[in-house]
């Protein structure tokens, strides 16, 4: 298991990244992962297959970290000042993701492949689905352009994961494995809030 931080932070241009681009990991997590792949790569022999899996942000039952505190923030609050961001990040549903798994062990299949659900999503479509799911209505307002660039001057991490845009093709994967993610990501999504 390793993860698409070994690519680096966000998609320069209007092309996805692949399963062949090249890597540029930017945090010690990327370039660890990254490591630990060309280190087992030596190990592959015609006894031993070797595959990578990279993900992307996995959300699901039990999430934690930034998607379980947009999820509170959303459940909270009945203004969410995150319309109209235009963005597209890739995620995976767990569900997805397992599924991945399963059919990489099946397979035997050497390689890299990258795990995603069916397509990529804007910040404002994450949080208006996750805004479909909880109790209560729930207004979506556009952010102000001052408030974005105060986040992207003093929090500019934060700001690449709200505005910034992080998209994998991994058509690769499925028609090498002949897979399909078995979970839409309204399915996902409504699965991670029922069990939040």
């Amino acid at each position: 298991m390793s993860t698409v931080k070994v690519f680096g932070e966000e998609t320069t241009g209007n092309e996805p990244l692949t399963e062949s681009s090249p890597c540029h990991p930017t945090d010690p997590y990327g370039q660890s992962k990254l490591k630990a792949e060309e280190k087992i790569r030596t190990l592959e022999d015609e006894h031993f297959t070797f595959s990578v899996i990279r993900s992307p942000l996995v959300y699901g039952p039990g999430v934690k970290g930034n998607m379980i505190n947009l999820v509170k923030m959303v459940g909270k609050y009945g203004f969410i000042p995150l319309g109209n961001i235009h963005n597209q990040r890739t995620m995976v549903s767990v569900r997805n993701l397992i599924a991945l798994m399963d059919r990489v062990i099946q397979t035997r299949k050497s390689g890299v492949f990258i795990a995603s659900d069916p397509e990529p999503v804007s910040t404002t479509r994450l949080v208006q689905e996750i805004a479909a799911n909880l109790p209560g209505k729930k207004r979506i307002i556009p952010i102000p352009h001052l408030v974005q660039n105060m986040i992207k001057a003093v929090r500019p991490a934060i700001y690449q994961r709200l505005f910034g845009s992080l998209v994998f093709d991994n058509s690769q994967t499925r028609k090498e494995l002949d897979f399909e993610p078995p979970v839409s990501f309204e399915e996902g999504i409504r699965g991670m809030i029922v069990r939040v």
